[in-house]
C-alpha cells in the first residue's frame, strides 16, 4: 500500500512555492480601481464612512415582498441566477438565500427603469414582460441594442460598485421585476462568502496531511480555490484511468469507490461520507485514476 501522506507532503511543496510564485506576479499587475462599501461579515454592518446613496430606491418604492415565490418558479430562477458569472459558483441552498431578499416591482408600459449615465444601486431579473436595453455612444442618438425576455436580467453591476449605468432599460409594455439593492446583496453574499471560507477552512484543518503539510496562508488560498457542486445520486465523478482534474471534499451526501479487480468486475472498496475526500493521488501524482467514484446519494462536493 503507498502511503498517501509521504506521496503528498513530497508534492505539497512544490505545489505551494508554484502558488506563492502565482500570486506575486498577480499582485504586481496594476488595475483601475473601483469602490464599493466594506462590509465587516462578522458584525453585519457596512463602514460608516463609505458612499451611503441610495438614488434608486427613491424613485422605486414601494416595492412588494415576494419571498414567497412558487416553487417551480423559483427553481427557474435558481437556473437563470446560476447562469450569472456572479452567482455561479453558489450552491443551491445558497443562491435561495439570495432569491429569498429579492423583492418583486411591477412596471408600466414605456417606464425607464434604469437611465445610462445615472447612479445605480438596483440588480434585476425579468419575471414577466419584454424590456428594451437602449445605449447611446459619446454625441450619437441613443440606439436600441439589446431585447430582454422572462429570465432576463440587468443591471448586476451595480451589486459591486457604486458605477454609472452603461445603458437605459425601458419596459415595452408592462411587467414585473424581482429587485435587489447592493446593500442587501452586500450583507447576504458577503455573509455566504464568509460562511463558506469558515466551513471550508475547518474542513481543511481536519484532514491531517493539509493541516501539517500546509501553512494557514496556503490553506486560505486553497480555500479560495474550492468550488461547490451539487451531484444527483447515481452519478459517476470521474472513470478509474481517466486523467486526473482534481480532488474533492464531501460537504454531504455519500461516494463508492469501486476498482476493476482481476476479472474486470467492479469491486466496493470503499463508501464515503461527510468530510471525506477522495481523488487527491492521481492528481499530485499526474497519472490516472486509480478507481472510479460514484455517488450513492445526492451529495454537495
Amino acid at each position: 500500500m503507498i502511503e498517501k501522506e509521504d506521496i503528498i507532503q513530497e508534492e505539497i511543496g512544490e505545489i505551494g512555492l508554484d502558488v506563492a510564485r502565482k500570486t506575486r506576479k498577480i499582485r504586481q499587475i496594476r488595475r483601475f480601481s473601483v469602490f464599493s462599501k466594506s462590509f465587516d461579515p462578522e458584525c453585519g454592518e457596512f463602514s460608516s464612512n463609505d458612499w451611503d446613496t441610495d438614488f434608486e430606491s427613491m424613485s422605486n418604492k414601494p416595492f412588494e415582498n415576494s419571498k414567497c415565490f412558487a416553487a417551480d418558479f423559483t427553481q427557474n430562477l435558481e437556473k437563470t441566477m446560476s447562469s450569472i458569472i456572479l452567482f455561479k459558483h453558489l450552491s443551491s441552498d445558497d443562491l435561495n438565500r439570495i432569491i429569498e431578499c429579492m423583492f418583486q416591482r411591477s412596471c408600466s408600459p414605456n417606464e425607464v427603469i434604469i437611465r445610462q449615465g445615472e447612479p445605480g444601486n438596483y440588480f434585476y431579473i425579468i419575471a414577466r414582460g419584454v424590456f428594451d436595453v437602449f445605449a447611446k455612444r459619446s454625441n450619437e442618438e441613443e440606439t436600441r441594442v439589446a431585447e430582454l425576455g422572462e429570465h432576463g436580467y440587468f443591471g448586476d453591476l451595480a451589486l459591486l460598485h457604486n458605477q454609472p449605468r452603461c445603458a437605459s432599460v425601458v419596459c415595452r409594455s408592462g411587467g414585473i421585476l424581482l429587485c435587489m439593492n447592493r446593500d442587501t446583496f452586500q450583507k447576504k453574499f458577503i455573509s455566504i462568502s464568509f460562511d463558506r471560507s469558515s466551513k471550508y477552512a475547518k474542513l481543511l484543518e481536519s484532514i491531517p496531511f493539509l493541516r501539517d503539510s500546509l501553512s494557514e496562508s496556503q490553506r486560505s488560498k486553497v480555500v479560495d480555490a474550492l468550488e461547490s457542486r451539487c451531484v444527483d445520486a447515481n452519478e459517476t465523478i470521474f472513470n478509474q484511468d481517466e486523467p486526473a482534474d482534481g480532488m474533492y471534499f464531501i460537504e454531504c451526501g455519500q461516494v463508492k469507490i469501486t476498482q476493476m479487480d482481476q476479472y474486470k468486475m467492479k469491486e466496493v472498496v470503499n463508501v464515503l461520507e461527510n468530510g471525506d475526500y477522495f481523488g487527491e493521488l492521481a492528481l499530485l501524482r499526474k497519472s490516472g485514476r486509480t478507481a472510479t467514484a460514484c455517488t450513492l446519494s445526492k451529495c454537495n462536493e
